[in-house]
């Protein structure tokens, strides 16, 4: 079982609670408002796990994402795909601004 979902949006706070499930894996995370609504986050997951679906050897799925211009980072799974598994593995990438 694959899932991943917003669970609730703090409006003052300019973010928004969300969990991923990977089998019986699940973990909570915290995505930044600041850059990215809830619609482009999900717009973003869906072209991420479509990509990997469709026979990409990898892809990513961005889950706290700040402005490139001026952020130090932005978090997300990156997923690759071994023999007949994907393999998703949480991830910071360092900008270099």
């Amino acid at each position: 079982m694959f899932a991943i979902y917003f669970l609730k949006e703090e409006l003052k706070s300019k973010k928004s609670y969300g969990e991923i499930i990977i089998g019986t894996f699940k973990e909570k995370f915290i995505a930044s408002h600041s850059f990215w609504n809830q619609e482009k986050y999900k717009k973003q997951w869906n072209q991420g796990i479509t990509r990997i679906l469709n026979g990409e050897s990898s892809s990513a799925l961005v889950y706290d994402m700040y402005n490139p211009k001026v952020a130090n980072f932005i978090r997300w799974w990156t997923l690759y795909k071994k023999y007949d598994r994907i393999i998703f593995h949480d991830t910071i990438l360092m900008l270099d601004n």
